[in-house]
């Protein structure tokens, strides 16, 4: 099977999702809108020049994969989804064809939904695969063996906290800020794995704000009013929930931390995988499991809690 990767020459790409291609050995096709000489990716992978918004690219890879099974992954900007799966979906590609999404699926519920819609017109259900890739890490499945405990839980912190800024991020960041960035997926995610997700109803409170000097930041909106933190207290029963997610902050912090009936205290922190999670995530994509893999009934669940908090 084929592994056809777009937006190759990006940052999650290069950090994680190239490694774990080059260790499980998988046969890949890179797709990048550059020529091959001003691309810096494996040169055992073979090649492919195009871009998403274009019908010819698809019908490049349809011929260079010569009815060859692949999974596509799309690794790009949530907004260019859309164009990419039409596009898609004229080159009229095998309903065998597996796909494979990063988060944020959708900017919304309704985006999410006329994705997935689009998605299932290219290929079968089982063969979708939206990424989330906090789902893999060790410290975050970790927290669904707390079963014995979670009657004894009084308070869920989790915080999502980065030094670092938007960057070269600013185009694609102020289309989403942080709230759909890290908190529709990966905090609530993280949150799945202790209580199920707040409904809509439950009394909730949220903070948004920008960091000093993000509207400097090329890309970004000179009126733009994107959050780059955000802290949402709510509830979950019986149980207090804050959730709180930055960039720029005072340090690097992801953690969960339970505070409990008797006043006890466990935190789970952000540590390396025994298995670095993409290898994970492609190996089980490649075989068709989806045990790694949100499914769209809670991707909903997602955007039925944030979508309100959007409106705010």
């Amino acid at each position: 099977m084929k592994f056809v990767a777009f937006g190759v020459t990006g940052d999650l790409m290069r950090a994680k999702v190239i490694p774990a291609l080059e260790k499980l050995q998988l046969d890949v096709i890179g797709v990048s809108r550059k020529p091959r000489n001003e691309v810096n990716i494996p040169s055992q992978f073979d090649f492919v020049q195009g871009d998403t918004s274009e019908l010819q690219t698809f019908l490049d890879i349809k011929e260079k994969l010569a009815g060859e099974e692949a999974l596509f992954y799309f690794c790009i900007a949530p907004a260019l989804y859309k164009e990419a799966l039409l596009n898609m979906k004229a080159a009229g590609f095998s309903r065998d064809v597996k796909i494979m999404l990063e988060k944020p699926f959708g900017r919304s519920g309704e985006e999410a939904e006329e994705l997935y819609a689009l998605l299932k017109d290219i290929t079968d259900e089982q063969n979708i695969f939206i990424n989330d890739h906090y789902a893999a890490k060790d410290w975050v499945r970790e927290l669904g063996e707390l079963h014995t405990e979670r009657e004894a839980i009084a308070e869920i912190h989790i915080r999502l906290l980065e030094t670092a800024g938007v960057e070269k991020r600013g185009s694609t960041y102020d289309k989403l800020g942080t709230l759909r960035d890290v908190g529709q997926n990966h905090m609530l995610q993280i949150l799945k794995q202790l209580v199920p997700l707040p409904t809509p109803d439950a009394p909730t409170t949220i903070e948004r704000t920008q960091y000093d000097g993000y509207k400097d930041t090329k890309g970004v909106a000179a009126d733009s009013e994107t959050e780059t933190y955000f802290k949402i207290e709510t509830r979950a029963g019986d149980i207090k929930i804050i959730l709180e997610a930055g960039k720029r902050m005072p340090e690097n912090k992801k953690e969960v931390e339970l505070i409990f009936k008797d006043g006890s205290i466990k935190i789970f922190s952000e540590h390396s995988n025994k298995i670095p999670e993409y290898e994970l995530l492609l190996r089980a994509a490649m075989a068709g499991d989806h045990t790694l893999f949100p499914s769209i009934e809670y991707i909903r669940a997602q955007w039925k809690f944030i979508d309100p908090l959007l409106e705010v």
